[in-house]
């Protein structure tokens, strides 16, 4: 048995590594043709555009590895099935499962080994990609301003309103500060014409300051050329705009990221679901693994293209699958959890399913 599964392995191998080159292809290629254009006119020199694409080279194994396995897998089996081994095989005895359980586990070992894969070599490389191209066709710096925001402290009872937070000086502009007692009843409001960071909180300039007289009987009123909002200490990345992509960070500075988002008080739906989709996209290399050991046994005729129909077939409906239940779970209709995971734990069902009907 372990000889049958070492001629199996070997060549699912060979062809896992051809489809990872061949997908790897295309994919640079749509890359260097959508903006060829840009670097003809540009004037860009072809040793930079060649270290544009290698730069380029770990995103592409990474979108390559889930359609490599699926195209591998189903070619594999598809093949033993056309030259009638896989029914000799079955016919001995050899269950479905247990010729197919070390690509399951090939499968889950690539899970795992994606999700690093990301977090230590596509994150660093892909933020070199976007930096060099941005030189080289002589793009602005996207702006991480943003404009009309609040924000809470919860702990300290106060409630923070901000005209406009100016990534480039890091600064705040048009600060209202609403403060409450124990109570939740007013206390004091503070306005302020802008406010910097000096490490550990904000200090805020040109102060108008209304807060209640001991005894509660009127107001007053006191202008302050400086005041330290020592509750006030969120860092100024806190502020940036939203388009700060938590798939740019890594997991534990998206973890970060998300904490800073609930502390403060601003949304954060968003930035969660894409937090779990760092989890649910690398376990797309195990569902396709049992997907193709479902349906591999399935093509007896024209194996090469019924494999690469599969494979569009399985990834588009995935895709499409997950990017409606991300855009339903980042706009209050789902749960982030369950927007990031419903399509893997929809797809395992229908490979449970097919792997009941297969042909065994």
């Amino acid at each position: 048995m372990k000889i049958l599964h070492m001629m199996i392995f070997k060549s699912f191998f060979l062809i896992f590594l051809f489809a990872i080159l061949f997908f790897m292809l295309i994919l640079q290629m749509v890359d260097i043709f959508a903006n060829i254009w840009r670097y003809m006119d540009n004037e860009v020199p072809l040793s930079q555009i060649l270290t544009v694409a290698l730069l380029y080279a770990p995103k592409c194994i990474s979108y390559a590895i889930p359609v490599a396995l699926l195209f591998a897998i189903s070619f594999t089996l598809g093949n033993l099935y056309a030259n009638n081994e896989l029914i000799a095989i079955f016919n001995s005895g050899v269950s479905l499962y247990y010729l197919i359980y070390p690509l399951i586990i090939v499968g889950a070992l690539l899970t795992i080994g994606v999700f690093f894969f990301e977090d230590n070599v596509v994150l660093p490389t892909m933020e070199q990609k976007e930096e060099l191209v941005r030189v080289l066709l002589k793009k602005s710096k996207e702006a991480l301003n943003k404009s009309n925001f609040s924000f809470i402290n919860a702990e300290a009872n106060t409630v923070y309103r901000v005209d406009f937070y100016n990534d480039t000086n890091k600064t705040l502009k048009g600060l209202l500060i609403y403060k409450k007692d124990e109570e939740k009843d007013f206390f004091m409001t503070i306005k302020a014409e802008r406010a910097e960071w000096n490490g550990e909180n904000w200090v805020l300039y040109n102060c108008s300051v209304y807060k209640w007289n001991d005894q509660r009987t009127f107001i007053i009123f006191e202008d302050m050329a400086t005041y330290n909002a020592l509750d006030m200490e969120q860092e100024p990345d806190t502020f940036k705009q939203s388009r700060y992509d938590v798939e740019k960070m890594d997991f534990s500075t998206a973890m970060q990221w998300i904490e800073n988002l609930k502390a403060v008080g601003l949304p954060y739906t968003a930035a969660l679901t894409d937090l779990y989709n760092k989890f649910s996209y690398a376990l797309r290399a195990l569902i396709v693994a049992f997907l193709a050991s479902s349906i591999g046994g399935a093509f007896k005729k024209n194996i090469m293209l019924m494999s690469l129909l599969s494979v569009l077939g399985i990834s588009v409906g995935f895709f499409v699958f997950q990017m409606v239940t991300d855009i339903m779970a980042k706009s209050g209709w789902l749960p982030p959890f369950i927007g990031a995971f419903l399509p893997f734990i929809t797809f395992l069902i229908i490979g449970f399913i097919l792997f009941k009907k297969a042909r065994t």
